[in-house]
């Protein structure tokens, strides 16, 4: 007895992973995007032996063949635009599935902005409140150590929350030596904090993730940029502001050294001031 094509039978093994349980029509519609290799992935339901290749499934794209070459025979050949729109709806529905797919493990970019900047302050908050507490309960020889202990707390976290987001982002998690190097640092954070799960294979930033970036780098680049006027214009920007403490500090230097003299170093210090005295040579 064949089987409806609508009944969710067969499974899929792509990359390693499995997926599944899909009806023929859903594995009509991925062959259609070019989601099932008929050579690289497996197929594989209930009754069969062993996984065999997605391109041996009866039927499979033996009908999807058919239909192309149905609709070069009844429809004209593309234009240039109707070509880009196909291109850019297949494109939409590819990164709508690759956003969807649940094999993007690790922490997302919600999980990591809460791990890098709201769990601190939460944490630090609670442990200030609780030091008093913990004054009453622990010795004070031990109090620095536990306090330390918990105080790390929130960077550990952190360290285990990048190398989570890292591969989130379908990426190794050796980039993470990468956040000490200069310049590329900031090509990291920028990743780690606007991009999207699996973004080093689709390249997908979403319209979420163009706004993360925006948000990201634009007070980056203004504190780069006043950094840079600062360093280039500063002598000259601050140079009567240096003279004009310099002179308050020397002023104020005198009259400190004049509260701190004896009568006798006050006078000493007046005659210096005048000078030698001249004596008339009596003839």
């Amino acid at each position: 007895m064949e089987e409806p094509e609508n009944s969710k039978t067969w499974f899929i093994m792509h990359d390693g992973e499995r997926s599944g349980p899909y009806s023929m029509e859903d594995l009509n519609a991925k062959v259609e995007f070019h989601e099932i290799n008929p050579r690289l992935d497996m197929a594989w339901k209930e009754g069969m032996d062993d996984w065999i290749p997605a391109g041996e499934v009866d039927g499979l794209f033996e009908i999807n063949t058919k239909a192309e070459a149905a609709e070069k025979k009844q429809t004209p050949k593309p234009t240039a635009a109707a070509y880009t729109l196909r291109e850019s709806e297949y494109n939409d529905n590819v990164f709508k599935n690759v956003e969807e797919k649940q094999e993007w493990e690790g922490v997302s970019r919600g999980g990591f902005f809460f791990f890098c900047y709201i769990f601190p302050i939460i944490w630090w908050v609670g442990l200030f409140y609780g030091f008093k507490m913990l004054q009453g309960i622990l010795k004070d020889e031990m109090l620095p150590l536990v306090m330390g202990c918990f105080a790390l707390l929130p960077f550990l976290l952190l360290i285990f929350a990048i190398l989570k987001r890292f591969q989130n982002l379908a990426m190794s998690r050796v980039w993470f030596l990468g956040l000490f190097a200069p310049l590329i640092n900031l090509w990291l954070g920028y990743r780690l904090f606007a991009c999207p799960p699996g973004y080093a294979e689709h390249k997908k930033l979403g319209v979420l993730g163009w706004i993360l970036a925006i948000i990201y780098w634009l007070p980056l680049l203004g504190v780069m940029a006043l950094g840079g006027i600062v360093a280039i214009k500063g002598p000259e920007m601050f140079k009567d502001v240096i003279e004009k403490n310099r002179a308050q500090y020397e002023e104020l230097k005198s009259k400190a050294e004049e509260l701190t003299q004896t009568p006798e170093e006050a006078e000493k210090k007046k005659a210096e001031e005048k000078g030698p005295s001249i004596i008339p040579i009596r003839k």
